[in-house]
């Protein structure tokens, strides 16, 4: 959905001073390189690849094509997947991670976008994640019907919109965090996940933040790093940072306070991930349709030296 901007808001949103806590320190965003707009012009999800070094997963913002993108962190793209599915509506994040067998990796795709809040169900399709080689020339792939998993699932108040999909490495849960709100929801499909029946979510937190005060605006991505212990949500002007102790469940980090880590105001921010090293974390972004209306970058925020070891020293 594209966002039209006024200066106000931007003028606005500049002049708030971010709350700090006890977080890590990360470096001001890093040009990584430029989208192929040509064929990524509608970017809502990221997620750092676990078996194939330096790889990014990405998407449109559109389940009508079906496809998902291997990219390598200057931004070029080194293949395409198409889902070989018969029904999609609004794709808006994706995760990488832990899934039903042991000991492999697989990527989730969230059509958990619902702008008005009418669709009954939602699906989050699983299916396990693709060798890529990173130095490889684009390539077109297809993964078919038999090797995809869907998981149905319904909200326990009512329909909503959401953007922001999250994988908990730890237990395999998977999260939604609600978009168009004052206070979003975040909501939990336990793993094991059900592809047979249509899962009812449970309600385990509201954060205290939601709407940007403009039509749309609120929380459009998620994710948590792939040793559990560190969480980051994205608004269009707003990184926010949790930290999660040895033992506690996401909802609980959740419920504590949160700081603001740096952020670059892109045209149209909707997706965000850790680095899988933890060494960072990547945001990418829509071309957008306002004053902010640019080529869309991936921009890297670098860990400083040793930042992650005092922040889990000050929490514990």
């Amino acid at each position: 959905m594209k966002i039209y901007k006024s200066i106000f808001l931007l003028i606005v949103f500049l002049s708030v001073t971010s709350i700090s806590t006890a977080s890590p320190k990360f470096a001001d965003a890093k040009n990584m390189g430029e989208v192929d707009e040509k064929i990524l012009d509608e970017v809502s999800g990221l997620a750092a690849s676990m078996d194939n070094p330096g790889v990014l997963w990405t998407h449109n913002d559109n389940g009508s094509d079906r496809r998902i993108y291997a990219i390598n962190t200057s931004c070029r793209i080194l293949a395409e997947y198409k889902l070989k599915i018969d029904d999609s509506k609004d794709w808006e994040d994706i995760a990488v991670g832990p899934g039903p067998e042991e000991g492999r990796s697989y990527i989730y795709v969230g059509d958990i976008g619902d702008n008005n809040g009418t669709y009954n169900k939602r699906s989050i399709y699983r299916f396990e994640e693709p060798e890529v080689d990173p130095d490889q020339k684009y390539a077109e792939f297809e993964i078919k019907e038999k090797h995809i998993d869907i998981i149905k699932f319904k909200y326990p108040d009512g329909s909503r919109d959401a953007e922001a999909m999250m994988l908990d490495p730890l237990t395999k849960d998977l999260y939604v965090i609600s978009k168009r709100e004052d206070n979003v929801g975040v909501y939990l499909i336990k793993y094991p996940q059900s592809t047979e029946e249509t899962i009812t979510m449970e309600h385990v937190a509201t954060l205290p933040y939601g709407n940007e005060g403009f039509s749309g605006s609120g929380v459009t991505a998620g994710d948590i790093s792939h040793d559990g212990r560190e969480i980051i949500i994205k608004q269009y002007f707003q990184v926010y940072y949790y930290y999660r102790a040895e033992g506690e469940t996401v909802a609980s980090a959740l419920s504590k306070d949160f700081a603001i880590l740096p952020y670059l105001p892109e045209p149209q921010g909707e997706a965000i991930c850790w680095a899988y090293d933890g060494s960072g974390y990547y945001t990418l972004s829509e071309r957008g349709s306002s004053i902010l209306q640019r080529t869309p970058v991936l921009y890297f925020y670098q860990r400083l030296t040793d930042s992650k070891k005092k922040a889990r020293s000050k929490k514990n």
